[in-house]
């Protein structure tokens, strides 16, 4: 078990290079903390989305070995692109409502609600709202060399 001192836990505060703040024990990065405004958000630019924007949380780079926490935003009147891959990911509702896809299956989804989509399955989040529709998605980092395969109706032939 590992003790931690006063002398042996140091904070490293942000400059202009970095937002995070980092919690070193030993020289080595303990922990890390942000706000998730202070990461960039991309929009999402796989064929087949519209309106759909995601900040990489935490992730490999940021020391963590097994998951990486993505936090989308799908604008009102918005979706994220009808695909399957071959790993699982679980989802946590933040804000709004909205519908996702399972197969040929629509569910509402709203606030607070966990989803489980399990490896494979084809599957669509689309914002009914007209507030945006945030979510928390985490997938494995063993995922993200795995191919994304995007249904026919996104215009990408299945490989």
């Amino acid at each position: 078990m590992l003790a931690l001192t006063r002398a042996s836990l140091s904070r490293f505060e942000p400059n202009s290079q970095t937002a995070f703040h980092y919690f070193l024990i030993d020289g080595i990065i303990a922990m890390k903390l942000n706000h998730f405004e202070e990461i960039e958000q991309a929009e999402v630019e796989m064929p087949g989305a519209s309106g759909c924007k995601v900040r990489w949380l935490l992730g490999a780079k940021d020391g963590a070995t097994n998951f990486s926490m993505r936090q989308f935003e799908v604008a009102a009147g918005g979706f994220t692109p009808k695909h399957s891959h071959p790993y699982e990911h679980e989802v946590f509702v933040l804000e709004g409502q909205g519908t996702v896809l399972e197969g040929d299956v629509e569910h509402e989804i709203k606030s607070g609600d966990v989803l489980y989509v399990s490896p494979n399955e084809i599957h669509q989040f689309k914002n009914a709202a007209d507030v945006p529709l945030k979510f928390l998605c985490l997938i494995p980092n063993s995922a993200l060399d795995k191919p994304i395969i995007q249904a026919p109706e996104c215009g990408v032939e299945k490989n």
